[in-house]
């Protein structure tokens, strides 16, 4: 049997559709578990690419940190194709990275300011000038 390159062609890119419409992601419904409309918003099945943005924007900048730890978890899940066991493993891996990023950084001093290091607003403050009105 013959086949010509077109028909080659469209049978390879509906196997390559099919497949990327077979990616396993973690359904929050899945879960007994009560969600923040944002959180089962992020993760609802079918949502197009501008839709998630929008919603991992509003996680971001409106979620509480449990509802981010959530959404980590929820991506952790969807990487691992459902596997509980090799989710773990990713966390685990992902908070040895970041662990390495922070030593990367300077042991969490370059980026980041302790309160010790902070001056004391007496010392910012000139009294005098507020007092005499300069």
């Amino acid at each position: 049997m013959l086949i010509r390159e077109r028909k080659l062609r469209s049978l390879i890119r509906e196997i390559l559709l099919e497949k990327d419409l077979k990616r396993i992601v973690f359904d929050p419904l899945s879960i007994k578990m009560p969600l923040h409309r944002r959180l089962l918003k992020l993760f609802e099945p079918g949502q197009t690419p501008v839709k998630v943005a929008k919603f991992d924007a509003e996680v971001d900048t409106q979620g509480t940190p449990l509802q981010k730890a959530f959404a980590l978890a929820a991506k952790a899940m969807t990487y691992a194709d459902n596997d509980e066991d090799e989710a773990a493993k990713l966390l685990n891996m992902a908070r040895m990275q970041y662990q390495k990023i922070k030593q990367a950084a300077g042991g969490g001093q370059a980026g980041s300011i302790k309160l010790n290091d902070l001056p004391s607003i007496s010392s910012l403050v000139n009294y005098d000038e507020i007092v005499s009105g300069d």
